[in-house]
């Protein structure tokens, strides 16, 4: 009696590979692009937190806060859209600014023409390579 072998033959080990190769190159091109929806989510995230706090900031100026204390931000200059000034709205440091901070920040908002309660634009740019860029709107405080 001859004893039979189990096991794969040559052709089905083949075959399990190429699927599992072309599994593989699918898998791949779907997430080589999260680290860019990352970061454009990340800059996002950033003019969100800038323009909810020029919001606050605003409003606590405008109820009579001394500006300068308890966290305001005085936004009166003819260009407000400099790291510097918009820096004291952002949480954290090396956030704003030139690089090696994560995001730089540029435009020629002018408050001093918008006045109090108006609004100017300021543009927002990935440091890492220049490819992420939004807008974000800041309220003056005058």
């Amino acid at each position: 009696m001859m004893k039979r072998q189990a096991g794969f033959t040559l052709i089905e080990l083949v075959v399990v590979i190429v699927i599992l190769g072309i599994l593989g190159v699918a898998a791949t091109a779907k997430f080589q692009d999260l680290a860019g929806e990352a970061r454009a989510s990340a800059i996002q995230g950033v003019a969100g937190e800038i323009a909810s706090a020029s919001a606050i900031n605003y409003a606590k100026i405008a109820s009579g806060t001394a500006a300068g204390t308890n966290g305001t931000v005085q936004l009166n200059a003819a260009n407000v859209c400099t790291a510097g000034i918009l820096g004291g709205l952002v949480q954290g440091s090396g956030v704003l600014g030139a690089s090696p901070n994560r995001y730089a920040v540029s435009g020629t908002g002018d408050c001093q023409t918008a006045g109090a309660g108006g609004t100017v634009t300021c543009t927002l740019t990935d440091n890492a390579d220049n490819t992420y860029t939004t807008n974000v709107s800041v309220i003056c405080t005058n």
